[in-house]
């Protein structure tokens, strides 16, 4: 039995500008990720019947299990209609990264299946036209697919997510993950982006160098995150996981602290993966879901 498996790790917005919107709505970005090394675990291989089954510490918050309901279904069929291709497949999911967190995890497992079905029938689309498949599933899947195992580099998204350009990192970041399980609708969010705060429209960031020295590193992330404050306003509750990633500041080796992406995920960003995991561990907090560590993979 031909079984493929793939990692799919979390994508975590270290800065994220909104530079305006296109006609058909969609917001254009300008943003600085990174890939951490905490990831969700896919494998599959052909059956006779296509089937879902779904472990891990977060399985629970998905009970769309049905492959018509869910990414996976949505991105098989993405890639089915791009290649003419078909098929049934026994997929197996550990989700080990927190559902609707803001860390791109819907988005990594669809770039991950996109890998795998690739794989299993040769090779039908090149690097262009899997990014091209997944900017039809989600904005965030084309940055995802590039998770390949680089863990000094970062990654720039512009326009909706589908211009991308890599930079490497002149140190080696570690990263804490905070989450408290509070649900954010992203729609919500972006809709009250949308009502007050175009302030960016039409505005382009600096260009970045291929190698990215700290100190420009840091002049970046200067730039914050757009999505926060309405963020905030749409769930109060997320102040308390902002502040206990702020309060990070008093530790050894740190850097920046933020929101990623549209929430609920709060991360502090630091000079070693060391010094993550040991600011993670000074939390007594038990409240909080915590996640520290380096980039992906293991750096």
């Amino acid at each position: 039995m031909n079984t493929l498996s793939i990692k799919a790790p979390a994508k975590v917005n270290l800065q994220l500008t909104i530079t305006g919107r296109r006609d058909d709505g969609y917001h254009l970005m300008d943003s600085l990720a990174v890939f951490a090394d905490l990831a969700d675990d896919l494998s599959l291989h052909p059956a006779p019947q296509s089937s879902l089954e779904i472990s891990g510490p977060f399985a629970d918050a998905i009970p769309e299990t049905r492959l018509d309901d869910n990414i996976l279904g949505k991105t098989i069929r993405a890639f089915h209609h791009a290649t003419g291709l078909d098929g049934h497949y026994a997929i197996r999911l550990e989700k080990n990264i927190p559902v609707a967190a803001g860390i791109g995890g819907g988005s990594a497992d669809a770039a991950g299946m996109l890998h795998l079905l690739n794989g299993l029938h040769h090779d039908p689309l090149d690097d262009q036209g899997l990014e091209a498949v997944g900017l039809t599933i989600g904005a965030d899947v084309p940055v995802c697919l590039k998770a390949d195992g680089k863990g000094g580099d970062c990654w720039r998204m512009q326009g909706i997510g589908e211009r991308l350009s890599r930079h490497e990192l002149e140190l080696t970041p570690g990263l804490v993950l905070l989450n408290d399980g509070i649900g954010v609708s992203t729609a919500s969010v972006f809709s009250r982006l949308a009502e007050s705060r175009m302030t960016t429209d039409g505005n382009t960031l600096p260009e970045l160098p291929s190698t990215l020295p700290v100190m420009e590193l840091i002049d970046r992330l200067r730039y914050g995150n757009d999505l926060l404050t309405p963020a905030l306003e749409e769930c109060p509750p997320l102040r308390e996981t902002l502040a206990a990633a702020e309060a990070l500041a008093s530790a050894d080796g740190f850097i920046h602290a933020s929101m990623s992406g549209s929430g609920a995920t709060c991360f502090g960003l630091f000079e070693a993966p060391h010094q993550a995991v040991e600011a993670l561990g000074a939390i007594t907090n038990g409240r909080h879901w915590g996640w520290a560590g380096g980039l992906y993979p293991n750096s």
